[in-house]
């Protein structure tokens, strides 16, 4: 599946905000990035990020079944671009 671009400051301000809630602090946030396996979110984690890249980049909130079903760093930067068109 090809990857949807993001603008490189929409993307760093992604990391940023991944970045943001987690221990783990990697360098690079690859679209291949686990976030819960390689970041160590959970459940209510996940749904907090999603909250938090809602309000920071003003977007509608995102369904449930969207919601459950990013993985990785890729998919979140995937339902962002979705969101921002």
């Amino acid at each position: 599946a090809a990857t949807t671009l993001l603008p490189v400051d929409v993307s760093a301000r992604l990391d940023e905000v991944v970045k943001s809630l987690v221990f783990i602090r990697p360098e690079v946030l690859g679209d291949d990035v686990d976030l819960i396996g390689d970041l160590g979110y959970d459940s209510l984690g996940l749904l907090e990020l999603i909250t938090a890249i809602e309000h920071e980049f003003d977007v509608e909130e995102v369904n449930e079944a969207d919601a459950l079903s990013v993985i990785t760093v890729g998919d979140l930067r995937r339902l962002l671009a979705e969101s921002l068109r």
